[in-house]
């Protein structure tokens, strides 16, 4: 299928495109944040009161469409959210040209605005790497966290663990481990939002 809505001698090509279009499951364009005075409204009850913040409100920043797809993305999210996720309201951004693209903005009550736009000269780079065979399971992993970590499976209670380890990550941050001499740098929430997105779309 092209994308075009054909019309042969039989319209069989027509047809089959049609009925994908007026399909029940096919994405509809909506507007995720209703019109307030000039801009858009900063929550919407149907995403949850407290749990989604708009940052489209208007002028330069008005992208508040997009496909009912990506909608149902945000809803499984506040669904997916947990105890262990950050107390922080998700940050709506856009939905790109398309409406299918998810622009997650960072709560500055977990990353400041300037660490945000650079790394911190102090900051530790850290990365996880593939564990060896009969590697020591990371502290905080159990039940069937263990074989899903030596088997490099995924598991949300082990990625929470992991999350963990993003505390202090600056060489001056000992006496303040979620922040930095530029601001706050929680890494840790910070990277369990995006966590809620991960698991709502496992099966």
């Amino acid at each position: 299928m092209d994308g075009k809505i054909e019309s042969d001698v039989n319209n069989v090509q027509r047809k089959t495109t049609l009925n994908w279009l007026n399909a029940y499951n096919a994405p509809h364009w909506m507007q995720f944040f209703a019109s307030a005075g000039n801009g858009y409204a900063t929550t919407n009850d149907k995403l949850g009161a407290a749990e989604w913040t708009n940052l489209q409100t208007g002028g330069t920043k008005s992208n508040v469409f997009g496909t009912s797809w990506l909608l149902d993305l945000m809803n499984a999210a506040t669904t997916a959210m947990t105890a262990e996720t950050g107390a922080e309201a998700l940050r709506f951004d856009g939905a790109g040209d398309l409406g299918m693209t998810l622009n997650l903005g960072i709560s500055p009550q977990y990353i400041s605005a300037n660490n945000q736009n650079k790394v911190n000269g102090k900051d530790v780079i850290l990365g996880l790497l593939k564990p060896a065979a009969n590697s020591t399971v990371p502290a905080g992993i159990t039940g069937a966290g263990v074989s899903a970590f030596t088997q490099n499976q995924w598991n949300y209670n082990n990625a929470v663990v992991l999350s963990g380890l993003l505390v202090g990550t600056n060489q001056y941050s000992a006496n303040k481990p979620d922040s930095n001499d530029i601001g706050l740098n929680d890494q840790k929430n910070a990277l369990r939002d995006l966590l809620t997105f991960f698991t709502a779309t496992r099966k």
